[in-house]
């Protein structure tokens, strides 16, 4: 839907938030080790860094830090033709990383923490929670405070399942890689969230649409109601 970002932004006063998945066949976004790179293929992760070059911000959750130590900067030249990298923005409810663990950004972060933070870096915004009660609809009205106005939501799945439970996600793209990892003990995407307690109380994703990327398919459409945004 065409000006979604600022529908939501004007009605809601808080930032549009676009998930982004990869998976496996079966489903599974990472190893239980949390290994990830690469499920999905090459031209399936340069569309996720023109996602990136799209949104102000992109938010991962702290166990990502630190197993993937990733730079979470535009790759494929995107920087090259004009794109920025967007800022970061890092769930931390538990306050475990240290300064250690922002060592890769050169830029300012923002990070979400509970009590008994270890950060004292002075590049650092830190926006408290209250990990046994976080509240994404709080947390959300302060970044956009901070001129955040679109964010990118990539994982992990603590982060996105925290946030679906709380109706706080507006449009998912989930890319299937044909690859089979097995088991059941690898990490997926909503695994955190509640099961629906029955089939019929499932809902489809609105407006979604299909692509493939060779032999990686994107399904990507809205959770939430849009037709709500336009009223």
């Amino acid at each position: 839907m065409a000006n979604d970002v600022f529908f939501k932004n004007q009605l809601e006063n808080k930032p549009f938030v676009h998930c982004k998945v990869g998976v496996s066949l079966d489903g599974f976004m990472a190893l239980e080790n949390y290994e990830s790179k690469y499920i999905t293929n090459t031209p399936a992760q340069k569309y996720a860094h023109l996602l990136r070059a799209h949104y102000d911000a992109i938010l991962v959750g702290a166990r990502t830090i630190i197993e993937d130590r990733p730079k979470l900067t535009l790759r494929f030249n995107y920087i090259k033709n004009g794109y920025q990298s967007p800022h970061v923005i890092i769930f931390d409810p538990k306050s475990i990383l240290t300064d250690q663990d922002l060592r890769a950004f050169s830029a300012g972060v923002t990070i979400i923490q509970g009590k008994n933070s270890q950060i004292t870096c002075s590049d650092v915004d830190i926006i408290h929670t209250n990990y046994h009660a976080i509240d994404w609809d709080n947390i959300l009205k302060q970044l956009f405070k901070k001129n955040i106005y679109s964010i990118l939501l990539e994982g992990g799945c603590y982060t996105i399942s925290s946030m679906y439970s709380q109706k706080e996600i507006d449009k998912l793209s989930y890319i299937i890689s044909p690859k089979i990892i097995g088991g059941s003990l690898g990490v997926q995407p909503f695994s955190k969230t509640n099961p629906v307690p029955s089939l019929d109380k499932l809902s489809p994703l609105q407006h979604s649409k299909f692509r493939k990327f060779q032999d990686n398919i994107l399904i990507e459409g809205y959770i939430k109601d849009v037709n709500l945004w336009k009223t």
